[in-house]
């Protein structure tokens, strides 16, 4: 069985997830990492369909998406899959490999003489869906897993001048049952690639925390850590002008800090600082990495979302990661400008919808001031009462490997204030030991899943579309009935789901999707915002959404933005992608 259609294989060779911090070699972290070199630009593209043979090499630019680029068909679908993937009960996953697409991308590079000597890493920070790396025409590894970074260890395939590598990507995986989310079907390379270098003992992962007195004036700031290779070594904590020192010889470790009434990050008061970990071994610097980081407690406490004891209400929207001449493949300019039109029209959180985002989005959100809710890449609409991922073993691997490496990469952003196991997934165990996986990293931030029947893994209520009325009555705690036709409804669509008082009676309460901004819509807002400021466990929502999802073409110097069937693709959903507040062009 290949390795695109087995659920039990998810990965080869790949690294575990961590921290993306990238090391320099002094104290000064300003300038371009003398570590790290980035792999984009023209890479030698072939494309091929099913058992056709590879044709002709041309030029694609990396990161991109290659139905952009002229290569396959994009595909518009809201809950349901492309002809290419079987959703009968029994073939699940199953992939018509005539309709398979590939892309073989190729190029070389050359790394430093002095880095033969350490560790070197491969990174892909997203790759759509599944892919077979190589250097030098040894095989490296395998990844699935579209929207977290694959990474690998090379230095043992590397030359001394002129490496090859080459990338075998696949449209379609088993991995893509687990990834249909109300977007665009598309593929290939669509976020930076570069190769870094670690010193023999580096800091190969970190983790920030802080913890606020009663008063909130005063924190407690502690440091996880852990090392590759054995030395006795210092670690210096620099803040501002405090320099605390860790001495240890054990690869991982963790100790604490008092700071003495640090500002307080939250979305109206950004306050960030730069924290330096300065790894040391017979007082020469191996390494410097840096985060920016603030001081923030995030509590669930008496029915109430508490951000440094302090009730806050989500005024939030959902937002895909997209551009609409780039998709996936976002420029920079278009986080500030998000991110400045939410300020300019008081929302003040962001849902990931439906999977991480590009760092640049956390890092953006950090400084700017969002709550973001980050989601893991799990979304089984078109299948999900059909046991995926729900209860079934063969998908427990790919779920929890998606919900740790989140998390891992994720969890020193101050502005992520809750993990979210996904959405439109149905429900079953998976979901436990999702949220079990994510609490051995994190025990900072409370968990959201809409598809909890019974609120047993979801630390909220959270609900779509609720009526004003209804809603009401959420705010008084009362239970919440439903009629024959939702329950038929719910067999098939929908998520219309009863709730008991106990059940939620000690949860806060969100709307996770509300207020469908389609054609003619987005009103009630009064209604809903009356709601929210009567009741103390309603916390707000999120609006669905930002940004329509248009495609832009230029064809004889004419502009046009395509939706669902402007492809002459043989199945779609037409333009419901255009959903946003904002057209796609912002």
């Amino acid at each position: 069985m290949l390795n695109w259609e087995n659920p039990w294989i998810i990965e080869e060779n790949k690294e575990k997830g961590h921290v993306m911090a990238m090391p320099y070699n002094d104290i000064n972290t300003n300038d371009v990492c003398p570590n790290k070199i980035l792999l984009n630009g023209e890479w030698c593209f072939n494309y091929k369909m099913g058992q056709e043979v590879y044709g002709e090499s041309s030029l694609i630019t990396v990161p991109s998406l290659w139905q952009l680029k002229g290569y396959g068909k994009p595909y518009y679908l809201a809950f349901d899959y492309p002809p290419a993937l079987s959703k009968k009960k029994k073939e699940i996953p199953k992939i018509n490999h005539e309709l398979q697409e590939y892309g073989l991308y190729k190029r070389t590079f050359n790394v430093p003489s002095d880095w033969l000597d350490d560790r070197v890493y491969l990174h892909f920070e997203g790759v759509k869906s599944a892919f077979e790396v190589y250097i030098n025409n040894e095989k490296v590894g395998y990844s699935q897993g579209s929207m977290t970074p694959a990474e690998f260890s090379i230095d043992q395939y590397l030359n001394e001048s002129d490496n090859t590598i080459t990338v075998e990507v696949y449209r379609y995986s088993d991995g893509t049952y687990l990834e249909d989310q109300d977007m665009w079907f598309l593929s290939g390379i669509f976020r930076d690639v570069y190769i870094y270098r670690e010193k023999e003992v580096c800091l190969r992962d970190f983790y920030l925390t802080s913890k606020f007195d009663e008063n909130y004036i005063n924190a407690t700031l502690t440091v996880q850590y852990e090392l590759l290779g054995e030395s006795q070594y210092e670690l210096e904590v620099h803040m501002d002008h405090d320099v605390f020192v860790i001495e240890d010889d054990k690869n991982k470790g963790s100790q604490s800090f008092e700071i003495d009434s640090p500002k307080h990050w939250t979305a109206e008061t950004p306050n960030l600082y730069e924290i330096k970990l300065v790894l040391k071994i017979d007082g020469e610097i191996q390494s410097v990495k840096s985060i920016e980081f603030g001081f923030r407690d995030i509590e669930l406490k008496d029915t109430k979302l508490l951000v440094n004891g302090k009730k806050i209400l989500l005024k939030g929207v959902n937002r895909h990661d997209f551009d609409p001449e780039t998709a996936w493949t976002v420029p920079d300019y278009r986080y500030a400008q998000d991110l400045s039109i939410m300020k300019q029209n008081n929302i003040n959180a962001i849902r990931c919808s439906h999977y991480p985002n590009d760092l640049r989005f956390y890092e953006a959100c950090n400084k700017y001031g969002f709550y973001v809710m980050d989601e893991a890449d799990v979304e089984t609409h078109g299948v999900r009462r059909k046991n995926v991922p729900g209860n079934n073993p063969k998908w427990k691997d790919a779920v929890v490997d998606r919900m740790e490496r989140m998390v891992l990469r994720d969890r020193n952003y101050s502005c992520i204030f809750m993990w979210s196991l996904g959405n439109e997934a149905g429900y079953g165990e998976n979901f436990s030991h999702m949220k079990q996986a994510a609490l051995k990293l994190d025990q900072m931030r409370a968990f959201h899943y809409e598809g909890d029947y019974d609120l047993s893994v979801s630390d909220v209520l959270s609900r779509m579309y609720t009526t004003p009325q209804v809603l009401e009555r959420i705010g008084r705690k009362e239970r919440i009935k439903i009629n024959a036709i939702s329950n038929v409804m719910n067999q098939l669509i929908a998520d219309d789901k009863p709730l008991e008082p106990e059940w939620y009676q000690d949860k806060p309460v969100i709307l996770c999707e509300y207020a469908h901004a389609m054609e003619n819509s987005l009103g009630n807002f009064k209604e809903y915002m009356d709601v929210f400021d009567r009741y103390d466990n309603l916390a707000g929502g999120f609006i669905w959404d930002f940004v329509d999802q248009a495609i832009k073409v230029t064809e004889n110097d004419q502009v046009k933005y395509l939706y669902g069937g402007d492809f002459g693709e043989d199945k779609t959903h037409g333009y419901f992608c255009a959903n946003g507040i904002v057209d796609c062009d912002r």
